[in-house]
């Protein structure tokens, strides 16, 4: 049977134009002649040859700034083509590339081998056709370490613990005395940052999430400069090597099946904090936080946070972690909060560290929901992963979700969950209501479209379409499909629709719930939902919002099936009704809520849970400010007043419904509602001691500020929110607890 006449290896060459091929292999000088740059090459890689196992041994060189590595990728060929299969690489010199058969073990003669630029391909063209079966490849590479931070990059830092007393000559100058100091303090390591495509930079791979394989990675480093590698997995072996023996390398376990941009390895000097966790299965496995030596007093925090975290996932999700060992490192020089790395995960030393002494609580929230956001990556993404970047929201989405379900759990005196709007859905409306605002599911054509789906909308966005979709089918029901998901799918691939589909079997609703789930992923924007009164008692009607008015009136409406939790001022609980989506009924989606003539008021969106906003008639929300608004002016009626302030509207309304009205109204002045409307609701701050309210207001205030920013108006509008402010802080102190410090840094721990 034949087989393939080329192999397109994707090395992904990010930048092709630096990368080269010497002794037969690619250079700018010798491409194949028989290729153009107009020759269609597919985007994606070809699925019919799969890589099964890597080999990779790679050695950093700190006096250079250099790598060098070899690589060994088995393949196995699915199918029989005459076209090209596909490897990636990316800023590397390749300077030897070799193909031969698995099982005779027989060299595969090399016709050519160039680079797709427009593509980030390598191409290798055998001189003959290649039957289906096993295959391996063996390649050697080198590349830089400096100047990026993404990839396999140099980092540094300065050791200010280590004083050094050294004797100078009286004629060495002061600049080259602090010079030198300086050089004998800075300390280098070796770091990798993969995702999302940056594993190419570091060695020759199929670099697309759906390629999962085994790895077996090796690493060569000095043994003067007293460091110690890490990976994804434990070492299983050392070996002493080089003519001096100077030189260590350390064997690592072969990995569990996991995509590229997953792959990880450190070489520095730090030091680790470390103890045990247990697993569901009862067996023990060694977790760690490594930092630079300085920082280690500041490890214990997140380590008892990653403790109690991975328990409650453990214990939510009902699937061990697969992995013998878990890391958290804090890296000095990191471009993003953190990494998912799956067993070593890598932060930014400000999402990691945390002291007793020094630190601030709202540091605490930060490292915890970092740290909990990374663990719930072990398996959403690392153990299932999307099969391409448009579905991203599976991975930081459910991410972005569960670590505040597990900071609450963990912290339920913070009541984060109460606040879950205030850090998800407020955040990414503000860039939801952009014209060119995406969905949250969005086809990726494109390499460079990649890195753009890293934002507010497959994180918050995604976040809080799953929140609303846990108050509609309940919380116990959604862990039932979730679970479900993850062990269907668990080291392989998914997408949304795969999702969709055991949501729709699982939860049993009353509606359609996959295309309910559906269109919020695969719509852009949010809809708002105008009400007014009429004989029957509310009539709803939904369409995008849109802040420009020529943009209202092009787009379409009625695409949400909207879930409509209220409250009204009969007090008789919360109500949910369904808006339903209708595309044939155009701007006339109509829902009619029946209510009986003494409902003097109705509040939709209860506690802000639904990804919508509401707008009211101007009665509505004048009788909204009077609910709210109680005359400071009369001294003799302030402590009764205050009270029954109190109340009125803890009966009434919920913090995170006061909120929410702040939120609907400013947001909804920007197009068009005066904002008169939204500056009323706010004078009752001055009695507002929920952190949620202001928290909104202090957001827009600061919006509004920049808004009139050099005009004559200004200083009038500062003095109204800072003597709300001063009012209310003078009245009613509420001091932070400090048990939550001495508690959280509790954990038996150890040195490792």
């Amino acid at each position: 049977m034949t087989g393939w006449r080329f192999i397109l290896i994707t090395i992904v060459l990010m930048k092709t134009k630096d990368s080269r091929v010497i002794n037969g292999q690619v250079s700018p000088d010798n491409l194949n002649p028989y290729y153009n740059e107009s020759m269609e090459i597919e985007k994606r890689l070809p699925e019919h040859v799969l890589p099964r196992k890597y080999v990779i041994a790679i050695s950093p060189d700190f006096q250079k700034d250099k790598f060098h590595g070899s690589i060994r990728i088995d393949l196995e060929l699915l199918k029989v083509s005459f076209y090209y299969s596909n490897v990636t690489v990316n800023d590397l010199t390749i300077s030897s590339t070799k193909l031969y058969t698995k099982k005779s073990q027989t060299e595969i003669q090399i016709q050519s081998v160039f680079p797709v630029r427009k593509r980030e391909m390598l191409v290798i063209k055998p001189y003959r056709n290649i039957s289906l079966g096993e295959y391996y490849l063996k390649m050697n590479f080198s590349g830089r370490l400096k100047g990026k931070i993404s990839g396999f990059y140099l980092s540094t830092y300065v050791d200010e613990n280590k004083s050094i007393s050294i004797k100078f000559d009286i004629l060495i100058n002061f600049m080259t005395m602090i010079s030198l100091h300086y050089l004998l303090l800075c300390r280098k390591l070796a770091v990798s940052q993969f995702e999302p495509f940056y594993a190419r930079t570091a060695f020759p791979c199929f670099d697309e999430p759906s390629f999962k394989s085994i790895f077996l990675i090796r690493l060569v480093y000095s043994k003067k400069l007293f460091y110690h590698a890490q990976s994804n997995m434990p070492i299983v072996e050392m070996e002493t090597m080089g003519d001096d023996n100077d030189k260590t390398i350390a064997y690592f376990e072969p990995t569990p099946p996991m995509s590229t941009y997953l792959v990880a390895f450190l070489v520095s000097d730090f030091e680790c904090l470390g103890t045990h966790m247990n697993l569901l299965n009862e067996s023990k496995i060694p977790v760690a936080v490594c930092v630079r030596p300085m920082f280690k007093q500041k490890a214990a925090f997140a380590l008892n946070i990653t403790i109690k975290a991975m328990k409650f996932y453990l214990e939510t999700f009902q699937i061990d972690y697969p992995l013998p060992k878990l890391d958290l490192i804090g890296v000095p020089d990191f471009t993003t909060g953190a990494m998912e790395n799956w067993g070593l995960i890598t932060f930014r030393e400000t999402q990691l560290l945390h002291s007793e002494n020094d630190s601030s609580c709202t540091n605490m929230r930060r490292v915890s929901l970092t740290v909990a956001h990374e663990l719930a990556h072990m398996w959403f993404g690392n153990l299932v992963t999307m099969k391409w970047w448009d579905d991203l929201w599976l991975n930081e989405g459910f991410a972005t979700y569960m670590e505040h379900i597990a900071v609450d759990f963990l912290f339920p005196e913070w009541k984060l969950m109460d606040s879950f709007p205030l850090y998800t859905k407020y955040i990414s409306m503000r860039h939801d209501v952009k014209l060119r605002t995406r969905s949250v599911v969005k086809r990726i054509e494109d390499l460079n479209e990649i890195e753009e789906m890293f934002d507010r909308i497959s994180y918050q966005k995604a976040a809080s379409v799953i929140r609303m979709l846990e108050d509609t089918v309940g919380n116990s029901k959604l862990i039932s499909a979730v679970r479900k998901y993850l062990r269907r799918y668990q080291f392989r691939n998914a997408e949304s629709r795969e999702l969709f589909d055991i949501l729709g079997n699982t939860t049993q609703a009353t509606i359609d719930i996959v295309d309910f789930v559906r269109r919020w992923m695969r719509f852009p924007g949010f809809p708002v939902i105008n009400v007014r009164r009429d004989k029957a008692g509310f009539q709803l009607l939904q369409r995008r919002f849109a802040t420009s008015r020529r943009f209202s009136e092009t787009i379409d409406d009625g695409s949400w099936t909207i879930p409509i939790r209220y409250v009204t001022s009969r007090k008789d609980g919360v109500k949910l009704d369904w808006f339903l989506a209708n595309y044939s009924c155009g701007n006339n989606n109509v829902l009619e809520l029946s209510l009986e003539k003494s409902v003097d008021w109705i509040k939709l969106n209860h506690d802000s849970i639904g990804y919508y906003i509401v707008n009211y008639t101007e009665d509505a929300w004048n009788v909204f400010g009077n609910l709210l608004f109680y005359n400071p002016s009369l001294i003799f009626t302030l402590v009764v007043s205050l009270i029954i302030f109190t109340l009125k509207l803890s009966q009434a309304l919920s913090a995170m419904n006061r909120a929410d009205l702040l939120h609907d109204a400013f947001l909804l002045a920007g197009a068009g509602l005066n904002y008169s409307t939204a500056m009323n609701l706010t004078f009752y701050l001055m009695n507002e001691h929920a952190y949620q309210s202001w928290a909104v207001a202090m957001e827009w205030f600061g919006q509004m500020n920049r808004l009139l920013h050099k005009t004559h108006v200004l200083r009038r509008f500062r003095r109204v929110p800072c003597l709300d402010i001063e009012r209310s802080l003078q009245r009613r102190p509420r001091p932070l607890p400090e048990d939550n410090r001495k508690e959280a840094a509790k954990v038996p721990i150890g040195e490792h």
